[in-house]
């Protein structure tokens, strides 16, 4: 976030000249799942997880992740936890700007 590639894509993307391919990095909130064809996708542009005909994989991904949440007893917090720094900015937010001086 506080890179300075990444506050040219920030720039960009205000003006409305970031390419669809990268605006993806500022959609809110995220997909609930993402699923992507690395091999022929290498920068994972497309997300595959609302095609039909990558159900399948989907659903075997699914199984294998819902055991390993059984095998390693991950479970999910109660509550999500706030980000530490603004999006857009890589600044710490108030609340952690204080404990980190």
């Amino acid at each position: 976030m506080r890179s300075i590639t990444y506050q040219a894509m920030v720039s960009l993307h205000e003006q409305g000249l970031l390419a669809p391919e990268h605006s993806s990095t500022f959609r809110a909130p995220r997909p609930r799942e993402e699923l992507y064809d690395v091999k022929n996708d290498p920068y994972s542009f497309r997300n595959l997880s609302q095609d039909a005909e990558h159900e399948g994989v989907l659903g075997e991904l699914r199984a294998v992740l819902d055991e390993w949440k059984v095998e390693t007893e991950d479970i999910a917090p109660p509550e999500r936890r706030l980000d530490m720094f603004y999006r857009k900015t890589g600044e710490f937010l108030p609340r952690y700007k204080e404990r980190r001086q």
